[in-house]
C-alpha cells in the first residue's frame, strides 16, 4: 500500500500486483502544469493547504504527499519520506508499457493532458475520461479511447430502458459506470447484455464494498 496517486503507488501496483492499468485524476496548477491528484484542494493528502489552482508546481512539491496516509496498522508509513504530489508526464514515462485512464477533473486540464499524450504518442495506451462532459469539451476529437462521461451514461440507460429512448450511438469507446445511482443497482443483465451487443467494454467505478 502507498498513498494514492502518487508514481510510488502506481509503481507498486504495477511491478508489486501486476496492475495491467492504472486510474489517476488529473488537475492544473496556477502555473499551467498537469498533476495527478483527485481532490481540488491539498488539504486531505497532504501537509499544505489550499486548491491545486492556486499553487504553483514549486509550491506543491515542497509539499509531503504521505503525510496523511496511514498502513493497515496505523502508522504514518511515508510520512517525510520525499513522496511528492506527481506530475503526469513523469508518471506516464515511467510507465511506459502500462495503460492508464486518466480523468480531467476541470476543463483547465484537458488540452493540456492530451497535449502531453501527444507528445509522447501515447494515445494507443491512455483513456480520457471525464464525469461531466464540459471538463473535456475542448479536446473533443482526441483520437484515443474515450471513456463514457455522465451524459453518455445517461444517454445509455435511457435507450436500454425506455423504448423512446433513441438509437444514436454513444460517443465513446468505453461504458465507464457506478455500481449503484443513488442506491439504485446499475449493474444488471439489461446493462450489460446491451454494452457487450454494442462491443462496448464496462469499467465499474466505486466499488467500495469488500462484497
Amino acid at each position: 500500500m502507498a498513498p494514492e496517486n502518487t508514481l510510488v503507488a502506481f509503481q507498486n501496483a504495477v511491478q508489486l500486483w501486476g496492475a495491467d492499468m492504472l486510474e489517476m485524476d488529473v488537475q492544473m496548477t496556477r502555473d499551467g502544469e498537469v498533476v495527478v491528484i483527485h481532490d481540488e484542494t491539498v488539504d486531505r493528502t497532504t501537509d499544505g493547504t489550499g486548491p491545486i489552482r492556486d499553487l504553483t508546481l514549486a509550491e506543491l512539491q515542497e509539499m509531503d504527499a504521505g503525510y496523511r496516509f496511514k498502513d493497515p496498522e496505523g502508522n504514518p508509513s511515508f510520512r517525510g519520506t520525499g513522496v511528492t504530489i506527481p506530475l503526469f508526464e513523469d508518471v506516464l514515462l515511467s510507465l511506459p508499457n502500462t495503460r492508464m485512464n486518466v480523468e480531467a477533473k476541470d476543463g483547465r486540464s484537458a488540452p493540456a493532458l492530451v497535449e502531453i499524450i501527444l507528445k509522447h504518442s501515447a494515445q494507443d495506451r491512455v483513456l480520457v475520461a471525464a464525469e461531466f462532459e464540459k471538463n473535456r469539451q475542448a479536446v473533443k476529437g482526441y483520437p484515443g479511447p474515450w471513456g463514457a462521461s455522465r451524459e453518455d451514461l445517461h444517454q445509455y440507460l435511457m435507450a436500454t430502458y425506455l423504448p423512446w429512448g433513441g438509437k444514436r450511438p454513444l460517443a465513446c469507446d468505453v461504458l465507464q459506470i457506478p455500481e449503484k445511482h443513488r442506491g439504485i443497482p446499475l449493474l444488471n443483465q439489461r446493462v450489460l447484455q446491451r454494452a457487450h451487443a454494442l462491443n462496448l467494454p464496462i469499467h465499474v467505478w466505486t466499488v467500495d464494498d469488500t462484497e
